[in-house]
């Protein structure tokens, strides 16, 4: 009997906290509201270059990672401990190279993404922004979208080439 009672009361508790565990993170805000003040689209712009320092980005990859791999600028020892090896021998069918090459693509696509929501709000902002701060915050998100594109096309763009029209000749 006692351990019913403490298995209904504890039953209770637990199904009366639904609302208390439904809390989102401060640096979540749903795009109704992040819009609707300055500090919101502060938040948004400072989103943009809080996702591109992620490693998958600007905070390896796309500095001093898959791309330097390739282009053979560093060596790699047979014992990888960062899982490089097969980039360095070009094998694009390897795990590891395919989750770096679609973590940079998705991240980069994000910042597009959240580039284009800015873009979309910021002539609609009314008098939340000075003109001043409309310009940079609208500037900033057209840079961020430009650069991810950029480097979009850096990274997965094919080579352009043209076939030789004469033979090079060492004598």
């Amino acid at each position: 009997m006692r351990i019913n009672i403490i298995l209904m009361s504890s039953m209770l508790a637990l199904a009366s906290c639904t609302k208390w565990l439904d809390v989102s993170p401060k640096s979540e805000v749903s795009m109704d509201l992040l819009f609707t003040t300055r500090e919101g689209y502060q938040d948004a712009v400072n989103g943009l270059y809080s996702r591109s320092v992620k490693e998958g980005m600007y905070g390896r990859e796309l500095i001093a990672g898959t791309l330097d791999v390739l282009a053979q600028n560093y060596s790699i020892d047979v014992v990888d401990r960062v899982g490089f090896r097969q980039t360095l021998l070009y094998n694009y069918k390897d795990n590891n190279f395919i989750n770096r090459q679609k973590d940079s693509w998705s991240g980069l696509y994000n910042v597009v993404a959240n580039s284009n929501l800015i873009l979309e709000h910021i002539d609609n902002s009314g008098n939340l922004l000075d003109a001043a701060e409309r310009d940079l915050i609208k500037g900033e998100a057209l840079a961020m979208r430009a650069w991810s594109h950029f480097d979009v096309l850096r990274q997965f763009a094919p080579a352009p080439w043209r076939p030789l029209r004469h033979k090079a000749s060492l004598t």
